[in-house]
């Protein structure tokens, strides 16, 4: 058996025949990849050890690793398997391998130095044999001599010589970024971002003219449909009056617009009677026709005049809105949804028209016209909101009476008030801080200096509000601008207010 020794240190191998078998046995039954002494090779072999990597028999066949026999088998090998080079694409082949398991019918085992012993073997440790071809690829030229990215990899390259030393040869570097590289690839890319902005550009035209080609055929085919109907009630009609044009007969005035120049006969008085009145007759024929095309024309008329007026069918109150922050979510939604309204129309609407009032309760009216528009007419927000927000408060005391849960100024009192006395059923900002005093009793919030407030501000007895209304300009003093009463008492203020003084509505 031969054995083909090699040594990777030095770049050096030695072919060594042995025909003894007693110095083989050692190595019989061994394994690829497995580890032996070379003690039994030879006194130049002690202290040496070897891999074994592999090997052929008598008849040339290769020994494949994994293949757990020490005689001849037959696989089915495809690409990426070892001793196997597929010649087409997608090809398999059965052929014969050895078994990595070393036997005595190998011609050749291939073993690797792995421990070098005592003594230096002739042709495999004692010499240097570098290697003939140095790396080509620029990451491996700059990882065989620690480079780094900026440095030239091109001032690394091994170059070896030719003609007895006369010239040198290097291998060309492969996968080398340069300037032109990268002017390259930029400009490629510069191609394909052009090629995608302009196939953008060809689809959103593309999508335009599809949208226009379909617009033009709807209204294309719509208008042969409107032209087919047309045509087809005019001969649908031709054919009615051509058929019922004699049975045609109305009872109808002379005056009738539509009769000028074919005044009513009478053609069978008989049928008339009971409706003989002058002026009154049978129409029959071309006039008959001309009477119900008049009638027809009359009742568009009136259809169209009902449609084109435009009323109010119902009015919505939405009192818990954020100003601003308006959704179609409960209870706008439901609300105008009921009606058939646009929500999103009205959620828009409203939170354009109280843009300047976020986080604010903004209350509105939603007038519900017959057409399924709609009209928003925005209200002050609620009392009770206000004089929370005055107080710092999410919401009002649950014990009115006991738990007071803060306190507010009489002149914020009269702010309040005045903000709300458009929206209140009185005229008088005095009435109004009574109201409001009530609501910010309800919530729990106490109103300083309202006890001396209220001593001061005078009452208006009920037999003066009765009779002047519940204006202020109209009241005699000391409720309003009008000249004083002689008593305050009901009735001489009744008998002492002078007859112009009072309204003419009164």
């Amino acid at each position: 058996m031969k054995l083909n020794i090699s040594n990777p240190t030095t770049g050096m191998q030695k072919l060594v025949e042995i025909d003894d078998d007693k110095k083989l046995y050692p190595l019989f039954d061994k394994r690829m990849a497995s580890e032996v002494s070379g003690d039994s090779l030879g006194d130049e072999f002690k202290g040496y050890v070897f891999r074994i990597g592999g090997g052929n028999d008598k008849q040339g066949f290769p020994m494949k690793q994994g293949v757990m026999s020490n005689n001849r088998v037959r696989l089915l090998f495809k690409k990426g398997m070892s001793c196997y080079r597929e010649r087409r694409s997608g090809c398999r082949k059965r052929k014969s391998v050895r078994g990595c398991i070393v036997g005595p019918d190998l011609a050749v085992l291939h073993l690797v130095l792995v421990k070098k012993g005592a003594e230096d073997i002739p042709g495999l440790t004692d010499d240097q044999k570098p290697r003939r071809l140095g790396p080509k690829r620029a990451s491996n030229i700059r990882k065989l001599f620690g480079l780094e990215k900026k440095d030239d990899v091109r001032q690394f390259v091994v170059r070896r010589e030719i003609k007895e030393g006369k010239k040198t040869k290097a291998p060309k570097i492969q996968r080398l970024i340069t300037p032109q590289l990268l002017q390259r690839k930029r400009y490629f890319k510069a191609i394909t971002r052009k090629r995608m902005e302009a196939g953008k550009e060809a689809k959103a035209a593309y999508a335009q003219r599809l949208i226009e080609y379909h617009h033009e055929q709807r209204e294309a085919h719509a208008a042969e449909v409107a032209k087919k109907k047309k045509k087809s009630e005019g001969k649908t009609l031709a054919r009615s009056v051509q058929t019922f044009i004699l049975r045609l007969t109305f009872l109808a005035p002379a005056s009738e617009p539509a009769l000028r120049g074919r005044a009513p006969t009478l053609r069978n008085p008989s049928r008339a009677q009971g409706h003989a009145g002058e002026g009154f007759g049978l129409v029959f024929g071309g006039a008959a026709l001309a009477l119900c095309v008049a009638v027809r024309r009359r009742q568009e008329d009136r259809s169209l005049t009902s449609v084109c007026a435009v009323t109010e069918v119902a009015q919505v109150k939405l009192s818990k809105i954020m100003g601003g922050k308006a959704t179609p979510a409960p209870p706008v939604g439901p609300a105008i949804g009921a009606f058939g309204l646009n929500i999103a129309m009205f959620v828009k609407e409203y939170n354009a028209l109280t843009a300047d009032k976020v986080g604010q309760t903004c209350p509105c009216i939603v007038h519900v016209m017959s057409d399924k528009s709609f009209k928003i007419e925005l209200k002050t927000p609620l009392t009770a909101a206000l004089l929370h927000k005055a107080v710092n408060k999410q919401k009002g005391s649950g014990k009115a009476g006991t738990d007071i849960i803060g306190s507010i100024s009489i002149e914020k009192l009269e702010e309040i008030a005045q903000l709300k006395l458009p929206d209140l059923n009185c005229e008088d900002i005095t009435r109004a801080m009574k109201i409001v005093h009530g609501t910010a009793v309800a919530s729990g919030i106490k109103v300083d200096g309202y006890e001396e407030w209220l001593e001061k501000a005078v009452p208006k007895p009920k037999t003066i509000m009765d009779r002047y209304g519940p204006g202020v300009a109209r009241l005699p003093a000391p409720w309003g601008e009008g000249p004083p009463l002689a008593d305050t008492g009901d009735d001489a203020a009744a008998e002492a207010v002078p007859e112009e003084a009072v309204p003419e509505e009164a």
